[in-house]
């Protein structure tokens, strides 16, 4: 009886009037009465209203809507312009169980983040403290990783070692820094993000002139992994190659093997380049956003934020070798068509209502385990969030 929150009955029971916190539909818009017949229309006693976005559960109109794990929660007309409470669960779940961040209901791991601590003070260090961050703990003794998403004080931020005590089950969560711009385009809402951090000089070989065929040599880290995965070990990448008069040559399907370290290694060819020009690189992986990346040395101001315009990479005849780990390609692009979105959020979202016996299937594995660890977790939505901030592929 899904009115029930998914529990066995006498089908004899009424459920044609349903009661405040019934659930008056399910995920496909509809319920079974009585007589075992779909209805598609909510049934609840008046005067009662279905609530869709509170986990569809019979509400009275003048309460505030309560929503659930990746709901919207930003203000509207019917609450008062205020922002949506938000909770485990939604309406059934504990007060305060989950936090509004950026419009959508989300995780405070201090609180309930997949058993981490919930005295973070114990742990604190000045080292920590120092970068206003905050020494996280997960109970159960898994490591933390690095590099990873995680949440502070409401706001988004980012794993870092060495600053807390502890082993890898220990991490400060560090938060990111942000500066206001405008989404491409210069329309729709402001959004923030980390400053663009001046590169260093390139390192580069001189140009010897001419074409000739090439090699890149490339190594890649992708943001949550940070260990060997459990369910990937190679995964094809589209490589292009474009040179400062806007020439592109593209090599597709280029297979990317993992280390146990958690890098991808994969070789991508070339032919008739014009050793000459200045180049950049795009990388796209199977669920990723796509990186441009302009310098031989490139790294990241915050995981995931290196950006750049025109390309200073050169290239030698044959082989080149470029060491791209200090950039985190984002994941979240589970569609492929160039933007993160609500069409993206929902695979994970949806996997994550599932069993856990459910969320590590071949099936669910495939189109949601994003760090490729085993299985649909809380880690795999804070990845998805993180791409949600940069959205569009880099071109």
């Amino acid at each position: 009886d899904g009115t029930k929150a998914a529990v066995c009955r006498k089908s004899t029971t009424s459920t044609t009037k349903l009661k405040e916190g019934q659930r008056c539909r399910d995920s496909q818009a509809k319920y079974i009465d009585s007589a075992g017949k779909v209805v598609t229309s909510s049934q609840c006693a008046s005067p009662l209203i279905c609530d869709p976005f509170a986990y569809a559960v019979c509400r009275t109109s003048s309460n505030p809507p309560i929503r659930g794990l990746g709901q919207s929660c930003a203000a509207t007309p019917e609450n008062s312009n205020r922002t949506y409470e938000c909770r485990e669960g939604g309406a059934s779940g504990p007060a305060g169980s989950l936090i509004c961040l950026n419009g959508i209901c989300n995780i405070d791991v201090s609180k309930i983040g997949g058993g981490f601590n919930t005295d973070p003070a114990k742990v604190q260090t000045t080292q920590c403290t120092s970068r206003q961050g905050q020494c996280q703990t997960e109970r159960n003794g898994k490591a933390l990783p690095v590099g990873g998403g995680c949440i502070i004080s409401g706001k988004l931020g980012t794993y870092v070692s060495g600053l807390c005590q502890g082993g890898a089950e220990t991490r400060c969560c560090v938060p990111n820094p942000t500066v206001t711009t405008t989404p491409p385009g210069g329309v729709g809402p402001v959004v923030t993000q980390p400053p663009v951090v001046t590169q260093p000089p390139t390192v580069t070989q001189p140009p010897s002139g001419g074409t000739a065929d090439v090699q890149l040599n490339l190594t890649l880290a992708l943001q949550g992994v940070v260990t060997e995965p459990q369910t990937k070990k190679e995964l094809d990448f589209k490589v292009r190659l474009i040179d400062d008069q806007d020439r592109e040559k593209t090599s597709e399907k280029v297979k990317f093997t993992a280390d146990t370290s958690g890098l991808w290694t994969g070789s991508a060819s070339f032919t008739g380049v014009d050793l000459s020009k200045k180049f950049y690189i795009l990388v796209k992986g199977p669920k990723h956003v796509q990186k441009k990346i302009c310098h031989s040395n490139a790294s990241d101001p915050a995981p995931g934020y290196y950006s750049c315009r025109f390309g200073q990479i050169t290239l030698v005849s044959g082989a080149n070798n470029f060491d791209f780990r200090n950039v985190k390609l984002l994941v979240g692009d589970l569609d492929q068509n160039a933007v993160v979105d609500s069409a993206d959020t929902s695979v994970v979202f949806n996997a994550l209502l599932l069993r856990a016996d459910e969320r590590q299937s071949s099936t669910v594995l495939e189109s949601a385990d994003l760090n490729y660890d085993g299985i649909v977790s809380t880690q795999d939505w804070g990845l998805v969030l993180e791409a949600l901030k940069i959205k569009y592929d880099e071109k």
